[in-house]
């Protein structure tokens, strides 16, 4: 069914992700007190604002020169996306459409991260990749989420952001790890039929079109690796 997944995916043989432990989560959680990475958010969400307010936004295309680490944008996979808009065909005729969003927006930020930590075998880069990930989640991407789409992930999910999102991310890393030898390189399939589970979406259609999504923003992520010298 899914060809199109089979795509050049040389570095995938450099997979070695595991499922990150309660411990680690909390230390790669960004506290408040970091005047470095809370700044620096802050910084981002008012010059988007600005973008905003002159009738114009970031699209999934475009990336802001200080959005990320060691020359690697993150922010252009996730905090960027106009979701309304992106996700128009996948969302239309959804009863809960803030729902949907807010999971997407999970989905987005995990994949960004775990498109970056598979095309580099740098262990140490990877953990930073991932805490840029939550910190820029938490803070930018939330704040233009409400901004741009109207939606509150706390709100319209039921829950606290970073409960959700380390729910989310380590039910996407259990499918992966499942089945990741069952259906290499990646177990798309497996993977995007928990998003459309947590979107509340049974359509054959929307399944597909999530599938073919999930591995355009990986193939953009691994060109972006490319472009920064993460992948030779």
């Amino acid at each position: 069914m899914l060809a199109f997944v089979a795509f050049a995916f040389a570095a995938i043989s450099l997979i070695h992700v595991v499922k990150i432990t309660s411990a680690q989560w909390k230390a790669l959680q960004w506290k408040r007190g970091d005047p470095v990475g809370f700044a620096r958010a802050r910084a981002q969400y008012e010059a988007a604002r600005q973008e905003i307010e002159q009738g114009d936004m970031y699209d999934h295309t475009e990336a802001d020169p200080d959005d990320g680490i060691d020359g690697v944008t993150v922010g252009q996979f996730f905090s960027f996306v106009k979701y309304n808009d992106h996700y128009s065909d996948f969302l239309t005729g959804l009863p809960k459409r803030e729902e949907a969003i807010a999971e997407l927006f999970l989905f987005r930020a995990w994949t960004t991260q775990f498109g970056f930590r598979i095309f580099s075998a740098n262990t140490e880069w990877s953990e930073k990749i991932i805490s840029e990930v939550v910190n820029q989640s938490k803070y930018l991407g939330q704040a233009l989420l409400f901004e741009v789409d109207r939606t509150d992930v706390q709100e319209d999910l039921s829950g606290s952001f970073m409960s959700l999102l380390e729910e989310r991310w380590q039910a996407y890393d259990a499918k992966f790890l499942e089945y990741k030898e069952q259906y290499p390189p990646i177990p798309t399939r497996m993977i995007c039929a928990q998003v459309t589970e947590y979107c509340g979406i049974d359509d054959p259609d929307k399944f597909v079109w999530l599938c073919e999504d999930f591995i355009r923003q990986l193939d953009a992520i691994k060109k972006e690796a490319l472009r920064s010298g993460l992948l030779a």
